[in-house]
């Protein structure tokens, strides 16, 4: 899976070379920014609060914010929270609504992916394990006086061989979901999972649910069933305006470094519409991690990251417009291309756009603190400018404040203000390597 992988490259990167120490001055960097700490995981040695958030939160209408913890929680298998404006005190309440795994892991367990609501304030997610066969579920949060009640809508493995998909580390996608509406509780959902067989070395579906109650499962796509020119380990999606999945696939291709496709969910028909590694030394990037979901502008052009390749082989920024001439990708940015990779380093959950065309973003590595290999950065691209927004472990190792290594993206409130997660640092127990922060940026 890429989180060995992850520690592969970075582990060569840690052989080969140093990143600088102490804080470096960066061209470009924001000095206003201002970061705000809402919550550090693992307050306690048994992190009944949840560790290691690794996905967006989602906003409600009222300014709450709701993640997933990959991890503790009761039983260490990761829960459901909220940080909920507190009027008075003008900070952030943090709430836990669900630990998973009470008894038998029916519910799931490990979470890895973003939430969504409806409009009726039901949570849906995915789990990357537990449920009837150990391989995950789709659940509902349903929202009640007091308390959510957790129902299953799909245990993954249910066939003899894992037809339906194993390892959901995406979320789940609606029709309006990128003009920031909630879902209407009754139209299809969408989603996919990494992998497809009892050996995890499948390489993924795409699914839908539909139905009164989102239990009708039917698989749209199995990938790489030939020679895996449609790809392998597909991301989240995107629906598009005419009701096209817009999606990533993280390897395969015909060159063996990711792709860009659509898929139609009536006809199953999929075109392959980008293949990463497509130019010399892989300048346009390769790998995109499965982890982002593509978003679209309003003139339909697709924008993301690619994990590695780009001028320094350390990650990109892209825009793909798919019309004219068979599309044409764009590298907006290639990162470490400030000394040390101060401006970051192997970006893994994609962008999130501004209403001025700004593109944000985060990365787990790089930056200008002085632990080795970066601690990651919050991002900001205005056209061909850079702006370095904020670099974890600005006061140093152990990260005991701002947090280490965002792997989920961002999401934007009307003010302009950014918010995320970290997986690790925070000062929660064991500084670096357990707890995590949730977070805001205003650039």
């Amino acid at each position: 899976m890429r989180k060995s992988r992850l520690s592969a490259v970075l582990g060569h990167i840690l052989g080969t070379a140093a990143f600088a120490a102490g804080f470096i001055v960066c061209a470009g960097s924001a000095s206003a920014v201002q970061y705000q700490l809402l919550h550090a995981f693992c307050q306690d040695g048994s992190c009944h609060d949840g560790r290691n958030p690794q996905d967006a939160l989602i906003r409600d209408s009222d300014g709450n914010f709701f993640g997933m913890a990959n991890v503790g929680g009761d039983t260490n298998h990761g829960a459901v929270f909220e940080l909920k404006f507190n009027n008075s005190t003008r900070q952030y309440d943090y709430l836990i609504l669900h630990s998973f795994c009470p008894v038998t892991c029916s519910d799931g367990a490990f979470p890895d992916a973003p939430l969504i609501m409806d409009t009726d304030g039901n949570l849906y997610g995915t789990t990357t394990q537990g449920g009837a066969a150990n391989f995950g579920v789709v659940f509902k949060l349903v929202r009640g006086s007091k308390h959510y009640t957790l129902h299953v809508l799909h245990d993954f493995c249910t066939g003899s061989n894992c037809e339906d998909g194993t390892i959901p580390v995406s979320g789940l996608s609606y029709r309006g979901q990128q003009t920031g509406a909630l879902f209407d509780g009754a139209s299809p959902l969408y989603g996919s999972t990494e992998r497809t067989d009892f050996l995890g070395d499948g390489s993924g579906v795409v699914y839908q649910l539909r139905g009164a109650f989102h239990t009708d499962y039917k698989v749209l796509h199995t990938f790489c069933l030939t020679d895996c020119a449609d790809g392998q380990f597909p991301s989240s999606l995107t629906i598009d305006r005419h009701g096209h999945l817009l999606g990533i696939a993280e390897t395969g291709g015909v060159r063996s470094h990711g792709l860009i496709f659509s898929l139609h969910p009536n006809t199953l028909e999929l075109d392959v519409l980008y293949n990463f590694c497509s130019r010399t030394n892989c300048a346009d990037g390769e790998d995109p991690d499965v982890r982002q979901r593509p978003v679209q502008d309003s003139t339909g052009a697709l924008y993301g990251t690619a994990f590695d390749g780009g001028k320094h082989g350390m990650g990109t920024v892209w825009k793909f417009k798919p019309h004219g001439n068979g599309g044409k990708l764009t590298v907006l940015y290639n990162f470490c291309s400030q000394p040390s990779c101060a401006d970051g380093a192997f970006p893994r959950a994609g962008v999130t756009l501004g209403s001025g065309g700004e593109v944000f973003g985060e990365t787990p590595q790089g930056g200008t603190c002085d632990v080795s290999g970066g601690c990651g950065v919050v991002f900001e691209l205005q056209t061909s400018t850079y702006t370095l927004l904020h670099s974890f472990c600005a006061d140093g190792d152990p990260c005991p404040t701002d947090g280490a290594q965002p792997f989920g993206g961002l999401v934007l409130d009307p003010s302009g203000t950014l918010f995320g997660v970290t997986a690790y640092g925070g000062g929660g127990s064991g500084g670096l390597i357990d707890g995590g922060t949730a977070f805001s940026v205003k650039p």
